[in-house]
């Protein structure tokens, strides 16, 4: 008899098992809306930098407001992803969400900032 995998294990064995860097991986996984393997990284220490980028110089937070993945977002947010860096496009997280029409991520972004310029 075969043994079958749920998905969740193959989606995990796929994204933190492969060949890439685990920054690679990171990014990857934020691409692809991948929230428990994204938090499981955060939260295993296996990301030094949560502000890491890719060869656009998104940062994972820029790619997750871009595809709208609300929940990686909050993730990012919750471990001090910064909502300053640009691209090489000039674009911030705010800049994407806005173009994508995330309007949700928009809010979150803006009460973050809100949040950030009150403390100091």
């Amino acid at each position: 008899m075969m043994k079958t995998f749920p998905s969740l294990a193959i989606l995990i064995l796929v994204g933190c098992f492969s060949s890439r860097s685990t920054e690679d991986k990171f990014l990857w996984n934020v691409r692809e809306g991948n929230t428990i393997i994204v938090r499981t990284l955060i939260e295993r220490r296996s990301i030094t930098n949560i502000n890491v980028a890719d060869s656009t110089a998104s940062t994972a937070l820029m790619i997750a407001c871009s595809r709208g993945h609300i929940e990686i977002v909050k993730i990012l947010l919750e471990h001090g992803a910064s909502t300053v860096p640009t691209n090489i496009y000039g674009k911030s997280a705010l800049d994407l969400a806005q173009e994508k029409q995330h309007s949700r991520i928009v809010e979150l972004l803006n009460q973050t900032d809100g949040r950030l310029k009150s403390k100091l």
